[in-house]
């Protein structure tokens, strides 16, 4: 289920290949719930004129195609 948005919606709908998203390294939380999702930890990375540092996670069609749902 938590997949099923990105399979249909953000990859098929849309026609990507790459998602990249950058919650800030404080959000465990949203960090934990990604990785379920199927993210991977890239790099941590510093926004100018944010507070905190941004960790870029990544996930691609072919990720997503091989998980189980």
């Amino acid at each position: 289920m938590r997949t099923q948005f990105l399979r249909e919606v953000a990859f098929r709908f849309h026609h990507i290949g790459v998602s990249v998203i950058g919650p800030s390294v404080k959000n465990l939380e949203a960090i934990g719930a990604y990785e379920k999702a199927g993210f991977r930890r890239l790099r941590e990375v510093h926004v100018p004129d944010e507070p905190d540092p941004e960790l870029l996670m990544r996930l691609t069609a072919a990720d997503l195609n091989s998980l189980q749902t």
